[in-house]
């Protein structure tokens, strides 16, 4: 056990020694190329593409789908989940200048069903793959957001059913 420790501290000695600091400039120059995202005016509730809190996941995800495509079709702007409503749905994808905003209340929760999460190019522990879509997704998307008003939720359902995470 004693030989293992010196061969750990004989290793993480130099490693210490040779890692670099605190990057000042680059920190001041990553600062400031973060701006605000940039919206276009279009709004669009995802009632009015097909969304019912008594639809089925696969349903309600084609219908919020549809929501997103149209409004970054017509420049960005606002997807709404509207006011106290609770919208179970499979995984969704982002479009650059689109911003989801889940209203006071609502809800917009990820159903436990694997066929409605498609396969994605993501990046896995630093590594480019493919892999099942989280719940929410964007891929060379530029402007994009999630808000709304507390309270409400975006969440995965659990395998058994029940609730999950909230985010």
């Amino acid at each position: 056990m004693n030989t293992f420790k010196l061969f750990l501290l004989s290793f993480l000695i130099p490693v210490a020694v040779f890692a670099d600091g605190w990057d000042e400039q680059l920190y001041r120059q990553i600062e400031q190329s973060i701006r605000q995202p940039q919206f276009g005016t279009y709004d669009v509730v995802i009632t009015d593409c097909g969304a019912k809190t008594t639809n089925s996941a696969a349903k309600n995800q084609k219908a919020i789908q549809k929501a997103i495509d149209k409004c970054a079709k017509k420049g960005g702007g606002k997807v709404i989940v509207p006011v106290g409503q609770r919208f179970l749905t499979g995984a969704i994808t982002l479009k650059s200048h689109v911003n989801l905003v889940v209203e006071e209340g609502a809800t917009l929760e990820f159903a436990f069903q694997p066929e409605l999460y498609p396969i994605v190019e993501t990046a896995w522990e630093g590594l480019d793959c493919f892999n099942l879509s989280p719940c929410v997704y964007a891929f060379k998307a530029t402007d994009i957001a999630i808000t709304g008003k507390v309270p409400s939720t975006v969440a995965e359902t659990d395998r058994r059913g029940g609730h999950g995470t909230e985010r």
